[in-house]
């Protein structure tokens, strides 16, 4: 069953935009995108999920059709999300918002006790050593541990990062999504990185529109409606202002903005 639209009165007008004349929406907005789940199918084990090069071509055309007003939120460390999209190096949010990178090239990281998460990371990490199909991400300022391989043991899953992450607030929380429960920094979200974006060129004095499949991405939706913007939600997981199926949809909707053929 297809998802309600929520009728915002500009999310409307983009939309028409998009059906009229798409060169508006490249002359006068700008694009916020998560990645895994949303331009990148969900992998059992996360360390695996590239991007194949058709993504690669697909995301430099929309950046330089927007004028460098396009810039990836995810979950992900910027590093990974560089490797998974090599050579590529965009405008980008990293472990939701911790550290961003913006259309300049500098990096900004919030600071962040790594010692302190310490006893949490090696009790996630020891869970997932014993129990196949779980795995555990070391991000350094964080730790997530992934259940997709092992969907029975997500209770158990939550439960043990849940009282891991005990004591570490106000550090540290925990952010729960599609089959993954990590302990990431407190005081960052991708809302927060949208908001950064938002005061710099070139997405100062744009639209935002932002894409996203998980329960992450309802901030990033928050943030871009504060701008009047339009929420994309990619998936059946979150409501947004208009729903695309699956990856495959984001990326048609996303090769027919900037005119190009999806596959």
């Amino acid at each position: 069953m297809t998802q309600p639209r929520q009728r915002l009165g500009s999310a409307d007008q983009i939309l028409a935009w998009f059906d009229a004349e798409p060169a508006r929406i490249l002359s006068s907005c700008c694009l916020f995108l998560d990645v895994d789940g949303t331009l990148i199918e969900f992998k059992t084990d996360p360390t695996s999920a590239v991007g194949d090069p058709e993504l690669g071509r697909l995301l430099q055309s929309a950046e330089e059709k927007l004028g460098g007003a396009l810039a990836l939120v995810s979950g992900r460390l910027l590093a990974t999300l560089d490797d998974m999209l090599n050579p590529l190096r965009l405008p980008s949010a990293g472990l939701y918002g911790f550290e961003r990178r913006d259309s300049n090239g500098v990096v900004h990281r919030r600071v962040a006790s790594v010692q302190a998460l310490d006893a949490a990371r090696d009790v996630i990490l020891e869970f997932a050593a014993a129990h196949p199909g779980v795995v555990a991400e070391n991000k350094g300022a964080a730790i997530a541990l992934h259940y997709r391989g092992a969907p029975a043991l997500g209770s158990e899953c939550r439960r043990i990062v849940y009282a891991a992450a005990s004591g570490l607030w106000p550090l540290f929380q925990v952010v729960a999504g599609s089959m993954v429960v990590e302990i990431v920094p407190a005081g960052a979200s991708k809302a927060t990185a949208i908001e950064e974006f938002m005061l710099e060129p070139p997405f100062a004095n744009r639209i935002p529109i932002a894409l996203g499949d998980d329960f992450s991405d309802c901030e990033a939706f928050t943030a871009v409606h504060r701008h009047n913007g339009l929420a994309l939600a990619v998936g059946r997981r979150i409501y947004g202002d208009h729903c695309l199926e699956d990856c495959q949809a984001a990326r048609r909707w996303l090769s027919t903005l900037v005119g190009l053929n999806a596959q």
